[in-house]
């Protein structure tokens, strides 16, 4: 609050509409009151009942955002999409021409299209869209309402998850976390491939972690992991690299009680044939170019992004050197009014409880390392980090969207950062949120000096 009120003084030719201000106001409180609140509240009902819980209460949660953002957007935009909605607008558009030729019986037109003008990672999306768009009849408001469904179910797969790796209280904190957390609700209320993307990579991971922990090598516990790695990696390829990378260091580094040295190679074996069969010719060829092109993006991106219109001229100055120090931080919140930032307007709150919860991340890692328990939670670990790093070393190391895949395991590494913290640490706190407080207002100004305002 203190934050968001200097800043709207001081700058007040600059100020956010109020509705993005109240927005904001609003996700904070609520985030951390019920998060307190409910974490207490339902620490007493059986797996089964927390689950049933979770799930619901984050369907309403999202399917109330949907609603009202639904209309706002339409009273704000004249469409019911987002500000800057290019990939989610040209997702619908082509899902509606899609179901126009399926009717017609010319789907072959489509196709030869499709196949000419989309990379392998831009394909699981698009064929998702097109074959729901026939089923509802390109109905946004329905294709929204299944998407308060995957928020809602990743909620449970968090709990699931991060229960069986840290114990049944930090899994129910982070399952809530999750409920709260503004930014998976705003992707809810997008037609962007995040909500199913984000939902795909948790289940990924919660059903890697199920298959490693009660040992179950066989076909059947392999295949689920198997082809959710096929269409990871069909909507983002560095998303596909970061699960593939998380499943292989697990094998290779965690405790030998779980897994035995002789059976680790096995598997790694098995499982990177298996990859290589399902995932063919397509993947590898996007990683080849992903690898060789991943510093050049970054330069190209910061130099556009500080020389085209309403740009920030100092932004040619980040680099993944910058970044990659700040990448569990990042990124910061915008409060002011920027011509064409409207959706960073609207998730100031989300940006900056992560910004706060970053704490508890690097806590977590503090203790783990220093008790050399970091053995014990290397799946998650090595996929947080590892995806992170990647999209630091990108042009998209500012992009809030490009974060989100990893935002699920964040909230699970804060969530045991709270659990284990204590009144000894909070004086590292109090350092950390006076910084955090300097750092959000640096970045005011840096967004506003690098584009002349000020």
């Amino acid at each position: 609050m203190a934050v968001l009120f200097i800043i709207t003084l001081v700058y007040m030719q600059y100020s956010m509409p109020w509705y993005w201000l109240v927005f904001g106001i609003v996700e904070v409180i609520c985030f951390f009151y019920f998060g307190n609140v409910l974490t207490k509240k339902w620490a007493r009902c059986l797996p089964k009942a927390f689950a049933k819980k979770i799930f619901w209460t984050s369907f309403i949660i999202t399917f109330i955002y949907v609603v009202i953002t639904y209309f706002l957007y339409i009273y704000l935009r004249g469409e019911p999409f987002e500000y800057d909605p290019s990939d989610g607008t040209g997702y619908h558009a082509e899902a509606k021409w899609f179901v126009e030729l399926f009717r017609e019986g010319k789907t072959a037109v489509y196709w030869n299209f499709f196949y000419d003008s989309h990379s392998f990672s831009d394909t699981g999306y698009q064929y998702y869209l097109n074959f729901l768009y026939v089923i509802i009849d390109s109905d946004i408001f329905i294709t929204r309402v299944l998407k308060c469904i995957y928020r809602a179910w990743m909620c449970v797969l968090v709990y699931k998850l991060s229960a069986r790796t840290f114990g049944e209280s930090t899994g129910r904190m982070a399952a809530i976390f999750c409920m709260l957390m503004p930014n998976f609700s705003f992707y809810a209320c997008s037609h962007r491939k995040e909500m199913e993307m984000v939902f795909l990579t948790v289940l990924f991971m919660e059903r890697a972690d199920a298959m490693i922990r009660n040992k179950t090598f066989n076909l059947k516990s392999f295949l689920v992991p198997l082809l959710l790695l096929g269409v990871l990696f069909s909507f983002r390829t560095v998303l596909g690299i970061a699960a593939v990378f998380a499943f292989c260091s697990t094998l290779l580094l965690s405790d030998k009680r779980m897994i035995s040295k002789q059976r680790r190679w096995v598997i790694l074996l098995w499982f990177g044939l298996c990859g290589l069969t399902v995932g063919g010719g397509a993947i590898m060829n996007e990683v080849e170019v992903l690898w060789e092109n991943k510093m050049t993006n970054q330069t190209q991106s910061m130099e556009w992004r500080a020389k085209r219109k309403g740009g920030n001229e100092y932004s040619k100055y980040a680099t993944g050197a910058i970044f990659a120090p700040a990448i569990v931080i990042l990124p910061f919140p915008t409060m002011m009014n920027i011509e064409g930032q409207g959706n960073q307007q609207r998730l100031n709150g989300g940006y900056f409880i992560r910004n706060f919860l970053a704490f508890f991340v690097l806590f977590f890692l503090f203790v783990v390392i220093k008790q050399k328990k970091w053995r014990d939670f290397v799946l998650i670990e090595t996929f947080t980090f590892s995806y992170l790093i990647i999209i630091a070393l990108s042009a998209f190391a500012q992009s809030e969207r490009f974060h989100l895949p990893a935002l699920p395991f964040l909230l699970i590494l804060a969530s045991f950062g709270v659990s284990i913290y204590t009144k000894k640490e909070k004086k590292y706190l109090n350092v950390y949120s006076v910084l955090i407080f300097f750092i959000i207002v640096a970045w005011t100004i840096f967004k506003l000096g690098g584009r002349g305002l000020i």
